[in-house]
């Protein structure tokens, strides 16, 4: 029985690596990026009347519905920003190589 042996670039194909950090860092940027914009502008205060917003909020809040830890969330908010457009960066690299 003959195993035939592949080279490294043919089980590796950088289109599929840059597709994903791409997709990551947009995730990242997306999800984020809405965090810190309706922490600065205080949207998610204005929007609890609603269940749903409620549900949403207790689910990525930390602390109660009224908040007291935004300086928190801001700071990991502004972690994975830089994260995705690190992504970002790392995926046009695996491109080009």
């Amino acid at each position: 029985m003959s195993h035939e042996t592949m080279s490294t670039t043919d089980k590796y194909d950088p289109r599929w690596l840059a597709l994903i950090l791409r997709m990551l860092g947009t995730g990242f940027l997306l999800f984020f990026g809405i965090a810190a914009f309706m922490i600065f502008t205080r949207l998610d205060q204005s929007m609890l009347q609603s269940e749903l917003v409620q549900l949403m909020v207790r689910l990525v809040r930390w602390g109660d519905l009224d908040g007291g830890a935004e300086h928190y969330e801001l700071m990991v908010c502004v972690i994975y920003i830089v994260w995705g457009c690190y992504l970002w960066i790392a995926a046009r690299q695996s491109a080009i190589t």
